[in-house]
């Protein structure tokens, strides 16, 4: 009999998709590897705050890095979206 491994990982996304919790545990997710999604300058001054219907909102430290954030809201969006598996970021709200 051929067993194929299935990880941890991938049986907790399937059980978060069937239950409508994904964006919680995406949340979750990008807020562990918030340094390593984006650059540390970004990171330092941001984070993550709420995910809902594939919108993210990022917290940022200043309004100056707000301001940033949003002249970069482009390069962030495909900065995050190449770390998910599977789950697509359509837009991000600067706060």
């Amino acid at each position: 009999m051929n067993k194929k491994f299935t990880s941890v990982n991938e049986i907790l996304k399937k059980v978060m998709a069937n239950s409508g919790m994904s964006e919680v545990y995406y949340l979750n997710f990008l807020k562990q590897n918030w340094v390593n999604i984006l650059n540390p300058a970004l990171a330092n001054v941001s984070e993550p705050i709420k995910l809902e219907k594939n919108r993210l909102s990022i917290k940022t430290s200043t309004e100056l890095w707000r301001k940033e954030f949003i002249q970069r809201t482009e390069t962030i969006l495909k900065m995050i979206n190449k770390k998910l598996d599977g789950y697509l970021i359509e837009d991000v709200e600067v706060v």
